[in-house]
């Protein structure tokens, strides 16, 4: 059991390191303002909708998991 919540565990920290490896810094060395808003319409886009399938089967494949665990304690 402890071998495989490692397992989920190695799993999950790849999938969401990509987030961070892949994510843009705009601002300047020492710029201390960081600028832009939620309502700034010149501020840079942040698209959402490049890893949700990812978000999606994660979530099913914890679910049923999840599910499984509940049923065999139970049982017992």
């Amino acid at each position: 059991m402890n071998k495989h919540f490692f397992r989920l565990y190695i799993l999950g920290f790849v999938l969401l390191s990509d987030f961070r490896m892949f994510a843009l810094d705009d601002e300047e060395p020492g710029d201390t303002d960081p600028g832009g808003t939620l309502e700034d319409e010149d501020g840079p886009t942040l698209p959402i909708n490049s890893k949700l399938i990812y978000l999606a089967l994660i979530g099913i494949v914890f679910a049923f998991y999840m599910y499984r665990r509940h049923k065999e304690l139970n049982t017992k």
